[in-house]
């Protein structure tokens, strides 16, 4: 076993692809002595063949739409937009084109992967600590991952290399120097759309992802401490998403929290509620469905502010403490 961290997971997964398959390409901003927004691709100059990188001008949209093209000409692409605020000025080519191409007919014989910083940090402004993660699964014929762990973004995203739809790779930022153990000759792939349940409880599921797990873990770790049994499920895929381990576990504990970054209208935490009431595991429910997140909120720059917002491992457990004696 070795320990990597996240953001060490990501570039060796990166740079053995690129290096491996010939047709796989990296497109994106301030390759190599930059290394991108948060220093992934340093050094991709000199340890990938030349012809495998392109360095793109500051203009998401336009090297975006290059990338769709590309993977209609059998290209694997492999594309960096530097934040949130940016990829929202890509919509265009993601979802006018690169969503819908199978609608059209066409056969797309490369990939597209956009992988994408997310997340709130202190002293930020606003359009940086946007989570966008429902906005692009909303959309038919795109897939969105979200890992939580160095060993999940490595399993994911081996998957994703081989998806013919375009995949959203979200990589929280808190994440990055997070650390965690690998096998080192494991190629291991995480199929999308398979959650993890991280811990298994008997009292109450609590339904996550991203950064906001290690918040779920600290609160179920105190909630053990009262005899209250939660379970733990990280997503790691919000599209397609595991509906099943969702339900299975709801049935069986009967009370059911989301947490999440992102606001509460139209959200993921929106829609796996709706999975849970709209399913047999309605029948079972003894409380109601909670979601805890940034309600409708835009997260502050100010980061003593920002703890207002967000959740947290103490919201949390307050929370589940009400919900089991609900």
């Amino acid at each position: 076993m070795i320990e990597l961290t996240f953001k060490q997971a990501i570039k060796n997964t990166l740079l053995y692809e690129l290096r491996k398959n010939r047709n796989s390409v990296f497109v994106s901003q301030d390759i190599g002595v930059f290394g991108g927004e948060y220093k992934v691709s340093k050094g991709f100059d000199v340890q990938i063949p030349e012809e495998r990188i392109i360095e793109v001008p500051v203009s998401e949209n336009a090297y975006i739409g290059s990338s769709v093209g590309l993977s209609l000409n059998g290209f694997n692409v492999i594309t960096e937009i530097p934040g949130t605020k940016f990829l929202i000025r890509s919509l265009d080519p993601i979802i006018n084109y690169a969503s819908k191409l199978k609608a059209f007919g066409t056969k797309v014989p490369g990939s597209l992967l956009i992988r994408c910083p997310i997340g709130y940090t202190p002293y930020s402004s606003v359009q940086d600590n946007e989570s966008v993660e429902a906005v692009m699964a909303h959309f038919p014929g795109i897939k969105v991952v979200y890992p939580s762990t160095p060993k999940d973004a490595i399993g994911l995203m081996r998957s994703a290399f081989s998806e013919h739809d375009p995949v959203i790779f979200f990589e929280n930022k808190n994440l990055y120097n997070v650390k965690g153990e690998i096998s080192e000759k494991s190629e291991e792939k995480i199929p999308l759309g398979k959650a993890n349940i991280i811990r298994e409880g008997s009292d109450i599921t609590v339904i996550t992802y991203g950064s906001m797990v290690k918040e779920a873990m600290k609160a179920s770790d105190v909630a053990y401490m009262s005899d209250v049994k939660v379970e733990v499920i990280d997503l790691r895929t919000i599209k397609p998403i595991d509906s099943e381990t969702i339900i299975k576990s709801v049935k069986k504990t009967g009370r059911a929290i989301v947490v999440y970054e992102g606001y509460k209208t139209c959200s993921v935490g929106s829609e796996i509620a709706s999975i849970i009431v709209e399913s047999e595991a309605f029948d079972y429910l003894e409380a109601p469905v909670a979601r805890m997140c940034s309600d409708d909120n835009f997260t502050p720059f100010n980061p003593i502010k920002a703890k207002e917002v967000l959740p947290s491992s103490g919201k949390l457990l307050e929370k589940i403490m009400q919900l089991v004696e609900y």
